[in-house]
């Protein structure tokens, strides 16, 4: 008897009691579906996924996103933000800011007082005098002036400025100003020089 080829390598154990009258031919292609082909996303993260997704995703996102993003967010972003915060904010800052604020900030108030002092000497002998030396007259007052405030007993007084505005005979009239931030030193120097003035002492 002749054996005949089988058409499956692995018969089934229980055959059909109506087997097809149109069995598939035995070179036919077969075409195997699985799901483990592609690495699909398991939980989508969103409902409506862009069409256009960036091509340069962020490889280090944030580990501290903040609660409440903006909803405007700049078009302009800081390159260079800064590192060094101000340690005394301000608590009510400007809504209207300058646009060209200044480069030369006020760095104190100044505190301001017009004074005069009369020196009991001829004013023609004293120029003189001050011609010979190679010296200015603005330069001989301001030494006056500096001496009656009693600078050696009272050195917190020698930052305190002195400006000769002028001066005029009869004997001879200072016409300065005494300019300080904070004006109980200005105050300090006057008393200073109206008791140096009280006791006429002579000054070289």
């Amino acid at each position: 008897p002749t054996t005949a080829t089988p058409a499956t390598a692995f018969p089934t154990g229980i055959p059909s009691l109506s087997p097809t009258t149109l069995p598939t031919p035995f070179e036919s292609t077969m075409y195997i579906l699985t799901t483990d082909i592609f690495d699909s996303t398991v939980a989508p993260t969103t409902t409506t996924p862009s069409f256009l997704p960036s091509t340069l995703p962020t490889k280090q996102p944030t580990g501290m996103p903040t609660h409440v993003p903006s909803r405007a967010p700049t078009n302009a972003p800081t390159f260079s933000p800064t590192y060094t915060l101000t340690q005394a904010p301000t608590a009510s800052p400007t809504v209207i800011p300058s646009l060209s604020p200044t480069t030369l900030p006020t760095l104190s108030p100044t505190s301001r007082r017009n004074c005069q002092m009369t020196v009991n000497a001829p004013l023609d002998v004293v120029e003189r005098d001050v011609a010979s030396r190679g010296i200015t007259m603005a330069v001989l007052l301001t030494e006056v002036v500096r001496s009656c405030m009693n600078i050696q007993r009272n050195p917190e007084l020698r930052n305190v400025g002195i400006h000769i505005r002028g001066w005029r005979s009869g004997s001879i009239i200072i016409d300065y100003e005494l300019v300080f931030p904070e004006p109980t030193y200005i105050e300090f120097a006057l008393n200073n020089i109206n008791e140096t003035i009280a006791s006429n002492t002579s000054i070289v």
